[in-house]
């Protein structure tokens, strides 16, 4: 513990490009290297209070005591996360969030695709605990804010054009598909709308850039006025088919749920947005009436259905953009989104 305190300041007190902290940064970090991750041994009752916990969080404020280490810190924590120690996972993503906001986007933008990459690994991995999933969620977070560059469409193409990416949405909005067939399919789908959702959360361009990428296709393949008119007959005569493609209907809310965020960040300045051309905004608005029918249409469906999948999935997924508003009907998407900025 002392030892990581004495490199820390050490770090802190000579910051020169061109001094001897800098000159020897490399074999520094072999050494401190072998401490990651930590692994603490000492038993109970051995008159140390320091817990693991204490040295790992000692060891990432060495990590992050100068921007000279970035160059051999990420690619290290990058490699752990390809360990099968989930502690090793579970540590690297701690640690990268942290490095990530020290070391800023002048640095962080050259490991960017590798970032991407390896956090989508984790993201995917159904056979990974939660709590993993939920780390590399906020740790790509964190990337997409901090790892800003001159290039704003950087982050967002290694997301938006990365071919896993655009395949899984292929196959969610799927015509032929409706209520998920297994568990694996639903937990790639909300994996998937979590990053589509934390991305489009992130700012206004890229809000409108994910929209102008996804929305109108999802909208169009949940279904139009005359499909749910013609699905509401043929329910009321007997029929058991379930309409809805679950999939483009999940990825529209998150979508949703993700222009509610935006609209409220950008409170003050929110009558811009709403004149920019190409924005958000306006491609909402263009679905907006057919949006209103949709999810009227589904709650009509599931009252009468008698199928208790359709029932369960569909209902929950509408039912949570009326939370956020009195007037289920018209103000689905308006209140939902317009009555709180």
């Amino acid at each position: 513990m002392l030892s990581f305190h004495v490199v820390e300041v050490v770090m802190e007190l000579f910051p020169d490009p061109s001094g001897l902290a800098a000159q020897f940064t490399g074999d520094v970090f072999e050494i401190l290297s072998k401490y990651f991750p930590v692994y603490f041994t000492h038993g109970v009752g051995n008159g140390l209070d320091t817990t693991q916990e204490d040295l790992s969080i000692a060891l990432m404020h060495v990590f992050c005591s100068t921007q000279f280490f970035e160059p051999f810190v990420i690619p290290l924590l990058l490699d752990k996360l390809s360990s099968s120690l989930p502690l090793a996972k579970f540590d690297s993503l701690k640690y990268l969030d942290k490095c990530i906001r020290f070391y800023g986007a002048d640095r962080m933008v050259r490991h960017a695709s590798t970032v991407w990459y390896k956090l989508k690994e984790v993201i995917f991995n159904l056979s990974l605990d939660q709590l993993l999933i939920s780390e590399a969620l906020n740790c790509l977070k964190t990337a997409i804010m901090y790892t800003d560059s001159s290039d704003k469409d950087l982050f967002i193409n290694l997301i938006l054009l990365d071919e896993d990416i655009v395949n899984k949405i292929h196959s969610v909005s799927s015509v032929e598909k409706t209520i998920l067939s297994s568990l694996e399919d639903l937990s790639q789908l909300h994996a998937l709308g979590s990053v589509i959702s934390i991305l489009a959360e992130s700012s206004t361009y890229f809000c409108t850039r994910v929209l102008q990428e996804h929305f109108a296709h999802l909208v169009d393949i949940v279904g139009t006025k005359a499909d749910y008119e013609s699905w509401q007959l043929n329910n009321c005569n007997g029929s058991s088919s379930a309409p809805v493609n679950y999939g483009a209907l999940y990825l529209s809310v998150q979508l949703l749920s993700s222009c509610r965020e935006v609209a409220l960040v950008s409170y003050e300045d929110f009558s811009s947005v709403k004149l920019a051309k190409g924005s958000w905004w306006l491609i909402l608005q263009k679905k907006l009436e057919q949006l209103i029918h949709l999810f009227r249409s589904i709650f009509t469906i599931a009252s009468q259905s008698m199928q208790p999948n359709f029932r369960q999935e569909y209902v929950s997924c509408a039912s949570k953009l009326t939370s956020y508003g009195p007037d289920w009907c018209r103000h689905i998407c308006l209140h939902y989104i317009y009555a709180h900025v």
